[in-house]
């Protein structure tokens, strides 16, 4: 035993002596040998016999020379574990002298462990998906799993050794890789190290292609540092978005198409149908009888229904070609929505159903909204509501939620209800989906293409609120909308000012009562609703609905006397239009008339002069308006268009408001004739021969002269909002789409 094993505390248990076969020549067994398993040796026994493969390790292990060298080996003898050195012998004829320790330092757990570490480490290698390759600071390969093997077409044993940038990293990229590598040795630093980036990478056939690659250093072993990079190939991954970007340009092109097709069959259709409907708008104004006036009206109203339909359709693709996209702006909600009443009013015709709306007088004056988006909303949902409501009545309520002026954010509530046919809890799901309708038997008694709801939802997704339904079949339906709205800078909110003062209604009409109490109590009065005037208790202000009331206007003025109710605090709520009930309650000594549909602001308006008369002009939204003698009666107006039928109705509306109107066909002769003319005000068509509106215009503004202010109103069927935006960009005051409103382009005009 020599020292260095005695110190390791080793203790020799036997020493043999063998040939170069393997054959025991010689056995020296010490007295404290602690392994009886040795004493079944004797000479002429193969060592194999014990220790399986040693000898052919042992030719392995040492030099064929004649060097003396020694060779250590651990190998299991029943259940403990025995560390073996071997020597050659000087002289290689007289084989090796074999010494065998037990194991009594514990080096057969670090022998375990060391195996357990390369088990794992090579499973590392072997079992990823990824390619794992390690190298040594001078770039060499020292492992080389088997994924790297399949994606490079390396054997690992034709690789352990060699320089990695000669094996996997293309050329013009290896000039690169030798200066991070010195890099490193100079900072320890490196950009690729400890994250992920994308590379090239180089197989052995020399073809190239794109990979994620991570390297992680490992702490200094000797001095050294070794590299252990993680490879993925991710040719398929750029192939499918190679794919993905081209399907993408193939969707956007084909968008782009659609968009293109869209704008040009709006245009067609509205064309039209601003023809049709101008014409039957100018014949009711006109001297016809009885017959011919229904025939008139009912035409205007199925020309009206297509155009609704029409623009379903068309709102509908555009939405889905992402034509829709939300422009904000400051937006009155208070006006907005009154307006949005009085069409409702206008197209529900006989309907004998009451129209209010009802506003949270807490409502910020402003907010930043799509006036368009709104208005569509709105319009949308309350044309449904009257579509299926035959008795009683729609009402919009909007209300204020939570609000936080400290950041300029506050929610909204829209409501919108009605006491119609409601909708059975099963069917309400699709509700909001395309092409989908609660009824869509044969035998149905509603049309329509169910896309309205579904423009509804999207256009308020795209407003950051959203929508919910409450129905029972036969009881009505009510939409509830909540939209977030920032609020301009500064904004304000007011409290409802309570008041002892109350109002009275008088009404068989549920829903006509439960707007006007909803009101009051926002206002904070009280409201007593009541059938009969004979109930009516002490009220500032005395609203009786004459709708619901069969007795003359004399005789309601009697009785009304009888009661103690002096004419001034009583206001007479009427049927729109109802130009006979206004005259002959007027002739009895009512003043104040009210007209459908129910706005706070003529509301407000007679509460606070204490019931002052109100003209029925004031509240009567008459056609008479658009053939009134205007104060733009003398100005001369110049019109583009190439549409003859259009030229007719444009013409004779414009006449008939008190306006000199001179027509051209193009944009050429519009940019002759505005240089000429000495007109205030120029109309002009977008889609004209020769030179379109747009280009007409910005050539106008580009003139030396005063012509280059001069108003000018786009009037077209191009009513895509980003036909809005070209005619503002060109220079252009104001849009009107067709199918025109007399009244809204009057409005324009004044």
């Amino acid at each position: 035993m020599n020292s260095r094993q005695q110190a390791a505390g080793l203790h020799i248990s036997a020493s043999l002596i063998i040939d170069a076969a393997g054959n025991i020549k010689n056995i020296v067994r010490p007295e404290f040998s602690s392994m009886p398993e040795l004493e079944t040796l004797s000479p002429g026994q193969h060592l194999d016999s014990l220790f399986p493969n040693l000898i052919r390790d042992i030719l392995t292990e040492l030099p064929a020379n004649g060097n003396v060298q020694t060779s250590c080996f651990l190998e299991n003898l029943g259940d403990r574990l025995i560390i073996i050195t071997v020597n050659a012998m000087p002289d290689r004829e007289q084989g090796y002298s074999v010494l065998l320790y037990p194991d009594t330092i514990g080096l057969g757990r670090l022998y375990d462990r060391s195996q357990r570490i390369e088990i794992v480490s090579r499973s590392l290698y072997e079992s990823s998906l990824d390619a794992i390759i390690t190298i040594n600071g001078e770039s060499l390969i020292y492992e080389f799993g088997n994924s790297a093997e399949q994606l490079f077409g390396y054997q690992r044993d034709e690789v352990i050794g060699k320089n990695v940038a000669d094996i996997i990293i293309p050329p013009k990229l290896r000039q690169a890789h030798h200066d991070g590598m010195a890099r490193f040795h100079d900072t320890h630093t490196g950009p690729v190290l400890n994250t992920r980036v994308e590379v090239q990478a180089m197989r052995r056939d020399g073809s190239i292609f794109p990979c994620e690659l991570t390297v992680v250093p490992t702490q200094p072993i000797n001095g050294e540092t070794y590299f252990t990079a993680t490879v993925r190939d991710i040719s398929e991954r750029r192939a499918h978005e190679a794919a993905l970007q081209k399907a993408r340009e193939v969707a956007e092109a084909s968008n782009a198409a659609k968009t293109r097709f869209l704008a040009h069959m709006s245009h067609e259709i509205r064309s039209p149908m601003n023809a049709v409907l101008g014409c039957m708008d100018l014949l009711l104004d006109s001297d016809i009888d009885t017959e011919q006036k229904s025939l008139v009206e009912t035409s205007l109203s199925a020309g009206s229904g297509l155009l609704g339909i029409i623009d379903d359709i068309l709102d509908f693709s555009k939405i889905e070609a992402g034509e829709f996209k939300s422009h904000l702006s400051e937006v009155a909600l208070a006006p907005l929505c009154e307006q949005v009443v009085d069409v409702i009013t206008v197209r529900a015709g006989n309907k004998n159903i009451d129209i209010a709306a009802v506003l949270d007088p807490a409502l910020p004056n402003t907010v930043l909204s799509d006036i368009s988006f709104l208005r569509r909303i709105l319009t949308n949902l309350l044309d449904n509501a009257v579509k299926f409501t035959h008795e009683g009545g729609v009402c919009l309520s909007v209300l204020i939620g939570d609000i936080d002026l400290e950041n300029n954010h506050a929610d909204i509530i829209f409501e919108v209800r009605d006491t119609g046919i409601g909708i059975a809890e099963d069917k309400q799901q699709q509700l909001f989906q395309e092409f989908s309708q609660v009824d869509s038997s044969d035998t149905t008694d509603y049309g329509g293409t169910g896309l309205g709801l579904a423009i509804c939802k999207k256009l308020i997704e795209q407003l950051d609120g959203h929508i919910q339904l409450h129905s029972r079949q036969g009881e009505g339906c009510t939409f509830r909308i909540v939209m977030p709205f920032k609020l301009p800078a500064g904004a304000k909110v007011k409290a409802p000012t309570m008041t002892t003062e109350a109002i009275a209604v008088v009404s068989s009409n549920r829903s006509f009562s439960a707007a006007i109490c909803q009101q009051a109590a926002l206002w904070g009065r009280q409201c007593q609703c009541v059938s009969r005037i004979e109930d009516v208790a002490e009220a500032a202000l005395v609203i009786i609905d004459i709708s619901q009331i069969t007795a003359a206007p004399h005789v309601l003025a009697r009785k009304c006397r009888e009661h103690g109710l002096p004419q001034e605090r009583i206001a007479l709520y009427a049927p729109a239009f109802s130009t006979d009930s206004v005259l002959s309650a007027a002739s009895v000594g009512f003043t104040n008339i009210l007209h459908r549909p129910l706005k706070p602001s003529i509301l407000t308006a007679e509460l606070s002069t204490e019931a002052a008369p109100i003209e029925p002009s004031d509240s009567l939204p008459s056609r008479a308006v658009a053939g009134q003698s205007s104060p733009s009666s003398e100005k001369k107006l110049l019109l583009a268009e190439d549409n003859k039928a259009n030229q007719l109705v444009a013409k004779t509306m414009l006449e008939r408001a008190g306006y000199q109107l001179d027509i051209v066909e193009n944009g050429r002769q519009a940019l002759d004739a505005a240089q000429t003319g000495n007109y205030r005000l120029i109309l002009m068509d977008l889609r004209m021969p020769e030179l379109d509106g747009i280009e007409a215009c910005k050539r106008i503004r580009s003139l030396d002269s005063e012509v280059a202010d001069i108003p000018i109103i786009a009037m077209t069927a191009n009513a895509f909002e980003s036909d809005v935006e070209r005619c503002l960009d060109a220079g252009m005051n104001d849009f009107i789409a067709k199918p025109v409103d007399r009244q809204r382009l009057v409005n324009s005009l004044q």
